[in-house]
């Protein structure tokens, strides 16, 4: 991460908090609890750009022990077989990385739909994508064309200010449209999750699972890393391995970047240096 960057667009996140309002170019794609404000799609000569309709999902009731859920109600699915879920991360090896594939440091726009939305804002500036969830009880996402199978991916995340019970950011991979892909998620409360969602229903492959890996706190910063081979997937972070997981919906894809806010107004991340390489 590059410090004195992304000390820069924290305090340029924060003074524009208390800017006057400016209009709004409804862009890429953002889901609510209840229902979504019209989005346009990316602009036509971003070709690796991935077009993002506008969706509506279903009204959601939070199990009473948890904090309100962002996503769509999860649909029951049966366990996978073939790679199950580790619970202990004594024997999960360290990813292998080979050739890179592609790399963003942000120092372009590029096919990120960059701009300042109803719930949501985006900008990429110096380095690095700050992105901005200002409505609690939702997430937004952006998406791109760029395709991976069998890969291992790593992007670097730090936040702008603190953040509260329930807000989350993550890492999508294997993207098909905007409402079907998986999805690496962590959460305020030092927990992880790994979702597939299939036309716009989530069911959790690894629910909530807390790690001391995950750093906490005020402008705390983490790096998630995924590596899919197959139908089997690592999930690291802060270059520890904390699971793995088996599906086998989804056998390539694009890649993407998400943020949802439960409680905090504003909630900001900022995302520096996705890489995603080949595994040898």
């Amino acid at each position: 991460m590059k410090p004195a960057i992304i000390i820069a667009v924290i305090i340029a996140v924060l003074a524009a908090a208390c800017a006057p309002r400016q209009t709004l170019i409804a862009t890429g794609v953002s889901r609510t609890l209840t229902a979504m404000v019209p989005t346009s799609v990316l602009p036509p000569d971003r070709l690796t750009s991935t077009a993002v309709p506008t969706l509506a999902l279903p009204t959601v009731t939070p199990p009473p022990t948890e904090p309100p859920a962002l996503e769509p109600t999860l649909v029951p699915t049966d366990a996978p077989t073939e790679n199950p879920v580790v619970t202990s991360t004594a024997t999960l090896p360290a990813a292998v990385v080979g050739e890179l594939i592609f790399a963003d440091t942000f120092d372009s726009a590029g096919a990120w739909a960059p701009g300042d939305f109803a719930d949501n804002a985006v900008t990429v500036s110096g380095g690095v994508l700050s992105f901005t969830q200002k409505t609690p009880g939702a997430f937004s996402f952006r998406i791109i064309g760029r395709q991976g199978s069998d890969f291992h991916a790593e992007v670097q995340a730090a936040l702008a200010n603190n953040c509260g019970s329930g807000d989350r950011y993550g890492l999508m991979f294997r993207t098909q449209d905007p409402n079907s892909y998986y999805a690496f998620q962590i959460d305020c409360e030092g927990r992880y999750r790994f979702v597939r969602y299939v036309s716009g229903a989530g069911a959790a492959i690894i629910d909530w699972t807390p790690t001391p890996a995950i750093e906490r706190g005020a402008q705390s910063a983490n790096t998630l890393g995924v590596t899919a081979v197959g139908g089997a997937f690592t999930f690291a972070i802060n270059g520890t391995p904390v699971a793995t997981a088996g599906d086998t919906s989804f056998a390539k894809g694009g890649f993407g970047l998400m943020v949802g806010s439960n409680v905090t107004k504003n909630f900001t991340v900022i995302f520096d240096d996705l890489r995603v390489s080949k595994v040898p």
